[in-house]
């Protein structure tokens, strides 16, 4: 599970890997694998590759059939590869739901298993630990910053070209802001 931080409720989501098959329709890996675990698996092991400041990274496993290789990368799209065959499928993590606190008080009400679960769970961790590496550090307790950009940057090069070929007149630029919102990222990266 990826805990987030919201500015005024805790919440947390379970996530659900899911693969494409020829026919352009997406399969929960659960069902399909027959593994009950491997959705907990993969997700660890793009949680392991996150903790560790990776952008990319490789997690092998095994079908009754087939051993494939799954290609993480959480700037660009993700894909296994089936190892024998070299078929490349995508692959997508999609959040089943958020749970509030008030969620996780009352299941923590119901019976034993419920509450070893809860106890069991990972650390919270902030939201933007999962931001582009490249954003500057952003204030406690602050939902969004503006970061000047400095002109000799790739990134104000960039906006400035895309901002100029959208204009039909000349126009200049005296500066150009990031604006870094954690919560808005993630919603726009599910």
């Amino acid at each position: 599970m990826c805990y987030v931080t919201w500015p005024h409720e805790s919440m947390f989501t379970n996530w659900k890997w899911h693969w494409k098959d020829n026919g352009n329709v997406w399969h929960l890996y659960d069902k399909d694998y027959l593994k009950s675990d491997l959705q907990e698996q993969i997700e660890q092991a793009y949680q392991d590759m996150l903790g560790q400041g990776k952008t990319k990274a490789m997690y092998q496993f095994r079908t009754s059939e087939n051993v494939y290789n799954l290609l993480f990368d959480s700037t660009r799209e993700m894909y296994q590869v089936n190892v024998r065959t070299g078929t490349k499928r995508q692959v997508k993590r999609r959040p089943e739901k958020p749970i509030s606190d008030d969620d996780l008080k009352e299941w923590a009400r119901g019976d034993s298993a419920s509450k070893r679960k809860i106890e069991e769970s990972p650390v919270k961790t902030n939201i933007s630990s999962h931001v582009p590496s490249h954003w500057s550090s952003m204030p406690l307790n602050v939902p969004y910053t503006r970061v000047a950009l400095d002109a000799a940057s790739a990134e104000f090069q960039d906006v400035e070209k895309l901002f100029k070929r959208s204009m039909t007149g000349r126009a200049g630029i005296e500066n150009i802001d990031r604006v870094q919102n954690p919560l808005m990222w993630e919603e726009y990266c599910r």
